[in-house]
């Protein structure tokens, strides 16, 4: 699923809310996590999911990861490394790749965090960059318009 947004802030209330409509489908906080690309990523997507009061649990180093924790899984996709969820979400894709990362590194980086969920991905695409319009079109090429943010 894309969840397209004017701004990163928006994007991510947006993802924080679809995780709300999953749990409340049956699924445990513990088996979803928000995969970041770096740390600007991942005090957004904490800060959003304070403000809307959702429980979270942010892993910055290996000891800081508790499986089972009834919380989202904050934390870079580096920090994912070997770890799986059922719903794994990935803000900011739109603004990929960053500044001095190429193409195929930011492509290998979405590969990997996507490869951590064993059901379901949400991909956040505000932004103009290639990747994220690539993204578009290949969900609009499935009969798949990527989901606005909510008003």
């Amino acid at each position: 699923m894309l969840i397209d947004a004017p701004s990163a802030r928006e994007e991510t209330v947006a993802i924080a809310q679809h995780l709300h409509q999953v749990h409340a489908q049956g699924l445990a906080w513990g088996c979803m996590a928000l995969l970041c690309a770096d740390a600007a990523s991942l005090n957004l997507c904490a800060h959003t999911l304070a403000t809307l009061k959702l429980p979270y649990r942010v892993r910055k180093k290996p000891g800081d990861y508790q499986p089972g924790a009834d919380g989202i899984q904050v934390m870079t996709i580096a920090a994912s490394k070997g770890l799986e969820f059922d719903l794994v979400a990935i803000p900011g894709v739109g603004q990929w790749p960053a500044v001095g990362q190429g193409h195929d590194s930011a492509l290998h980086e979405l590969q990997v965090a996507m490869a951590r969920a064993t059901e379901s991905v949400v991909i956040g695409v505000a932004g103009s960059s290639a990747l994220a319009t690539a993204l578009r079109q290949n969900a609009l090429t499935e009969g798949q318009a990527p989901a606005a943010s909510p008003d």
